[in-house]
């Protein structure tokens, strides 16, 4: 069960800085290139994994809070970032399959062997832990940061605050006049909608549209077809089953986490006010062995307090990691 719920230690107030601190470096996975950043060094690895529609860039100021754990690689997913788009279909090309198996590549080709820590934010923690569950035996932590775990069952479990918008988003194109039109895809790709909106997801108030920080999130977003990977997550969003695919890939997932993954130190990050719903909290306060840690933010909560989350995973690393490999 969930350790008792702990606040994250409040560093002194100074500015976040928007400087993305590391030089991104490129590599082929599966004939494309994909970007990433890597400090530190050691036999255990620790892996940062965006969601969307970020970037590797999210995690700049919290890995330099965790550079000295060993190795720490955060790279850009297929599609994301800097890492290059992918010619193919309207939707699938970027679909969370494909997500899935860039990153297994990206693990295999970059990461390499030895033992790994996985970081994870909303569909980066899916990803991560659809990874752990074909290589179980590698995972020594896991840390989760506004991640689902459980698909809504209907469109009742939506949250209402977000339910019309998903809708909106997920509905296929209808009958316009004489023309068929796409909401999602005029909202998402057109208008860049979720890139722009990510100033509603950070409570700071110095985080706006104009400022310095934006500047890094547009990039690899900056033309309509370029937001292409942007929709195809935000049509990934199970509900009642569907998309099927979607629904297997967080349930193999979770089974890992849940029955093979029990003795696995975890780490669980309760921001506040956060998105999550309270049972997507409660489901991840029923595992074993894992620390429950509160932090301030919105969704971005690397964002609104980076060194608090990047001591955290320092602190949690060298009490719970660490003392299970020793």
């Amino acid at each position: 069960m969930s350790a008792p719920l702990t606040s994250a230690p409040v560093s002194p107030q100074e500015p976040i800085s928007p400087d993305p601190r590391y030089t991104t470096k490129y590599d082929t996975v599966l004939g494309h290139r994909m970007a990433y950043v890597e400090t530190g060094s050691g036999d255990h690895t620790v892996v940062f994994v965006h969601g969307n529609p970020t970037s590797k860039y999210m995690w700049r100021n919290v890995m330099s809070r965790c550079e000295t754990l060993g190795r720490v690689v955060a790279p850009d997913l297929i599609g994301m970032g800097e890492s290059a788009k992918v010619e193919g279909g309207e939707h699938d090309r970027y679909d969370l399959k494909e997500q899935c198996r860039y990153f297994a590549a990206f693990m295999e080709e970059v990461v390499g062997g030895g033992d790994v820590t996985l970081v994870g934010h909303s569909w980066g923690g899916t990803i991560a832990a659809h990874w752990g569950s074909f290589n179980p035996g590698r995972v020594r932590g896991l840390v989760c940061l506004e991640v689902v775990y459980v698909p809504f069952s209907c469109w009742e479990d939506v949250p209402k605050k977000i339910r019309g918008g998903v809708k909106l988003l997920k509905r296929r194109p209808f009958k316009f006049g004489c023309c068929e039109f796409d909401l999602g895809k005029f909202l998402i790709m057109k208008k860049n909608l979720m890139v722009e909106s990510m100033v509603d997801r950070v409570e700071r108030s110095d985080f706006v549209k104009e400022g310095p920080e934006m500047t890094h999130y547009r990039t690899g977003f900056e033309d309509v077809e370029s937001r292409a990977p942007v929709l195809a997550f935000v049509r990934s969003i199970p509900v009642a089953g569907e998309p099927k695919e979607v629904v297997d890939i967080m349930g193999a997932g979770r089974r890992w986490i849940v029955e093979e993954g029990m003795e696995m130190p975890k780490l669980f990050f309760s921001v506040e006010p956060g998105t999550m719903m309270d049972a997507d909290r409660d489901f991840i306060r029923s595992w074993t062995n894992v620390t429950e840690v509160g932090v301030s933010g919105g969704h971005m909560a690397t964002e609104d307090s980076p060194r608090e989350v990047g001591d955290a995973i320092a602190k949690w690393f060298r009490e719970k990691v660490l003392t299970v490999q020793d």
